[in-house]
């Protein structure tokens, strides 16, 4: 019985979760368009690829070309007038560059391309008045990636309900890791301070190893490490992994 109520709390928790995070009202766009580019940022397809819509959700293209950059593409509707609108990505991970009408726009966070871990936190871009036109607008996203080419799921609209949805995501996605972070050092330390029987010290000081590790692992997640260069930083990660 407690199984079965444990599991009914879990799932319950879950789709609320997956609901608050989704902007009111908000729907998906069915594909976007891509062109591979070259490193030098040419553009290497003659026409632009239709990439659909997966289950993740996200859009991907497996690509056996080499290329290690792309261009998406998504144009808007704009209706004018003074409310602001914004851009919500669901998470930010291998996007280098977004740009509006050519452009480039910035994160209210800035992006860590870097980082292995931090990158599926969600991303809220407000679009700039001046660079908004009414009618059709355009987004830009370059990302990076050699054998998959990879966009999250995203929405454009209206600033107040793209923000009710990206404070929720940061909510689970930030504020919790922070409080879990919390959690496991406290247990660490009422380990150390503990008198444990000899026979189960060994197992105790692993535990306290697993702890302190997934505490760090999750640090992670805040760009703590930034100062480590590039290629030893991505070596960290995954060895934290």
């Amino acid at each position: 019985m407690v199984l079965l109520l444990s599991q009914v709390l879990f799932w319950l928790l879950l789709f609320l979760g997956e609901r608050s995070v989704l902007p009111a009202g908000a729907s998906y766009a069915p594909e976007i368009r891509m062109q591979r580019l070259a490193e030098d940022g040419a553009v290497l397809d003659a026409e632009p690829i239709a990439v659909p819509l997966l289950p993740a959700p996200a859009y991907r293209y497996r690509d056996d070309s080499g290329a290690g950059h792309a261009r998406f593409e998504h144009v808007f509707e704009f209706p004018g007038g003074d409310t602001p609108w914004a851009l919500y990505l669901s998470w930010n991970r291998r996007i280098s560059e977004v740009r509006l009408n050519g452009r480039p726009i910035t994160a209210r966070a800035p992006l860590d391309i870097w980082s292995v871990l931090g990158g599926f936190d969600p991303v809220l871009y407000d679009l700039p008045a001046e660079l908004l036109r009414p009618g059709s607008n355009q987004l830009e996203f370059q990302v990076y990636g050699v054998a998959n080419k990879i966009l999250p799921a995203f929405f454009v609209g209206e600033l107040t309900p793209l923000f009710n949805a990206y404070a929720w995501a940061q909510l689970i996605s930030v504020d919790l890791v922070v409080a879990a972070i919390g959690v496991m050092l406290f247990v660490a330390l009422l380990c150390a301070i503990t008198s444990w029987p000899a026979s189960e010290a060994q197992r105790v000081r692993g535990l306290m190893g697993l702890l302190l590790l997934w505490s760090l692992r999750n640090f992670s997640f805040f760009g703590l490490d930034a100062g480590i260069p590039p290629p030893w930083r991505q070596v960290t990660h995954y060895s934290l992994t």
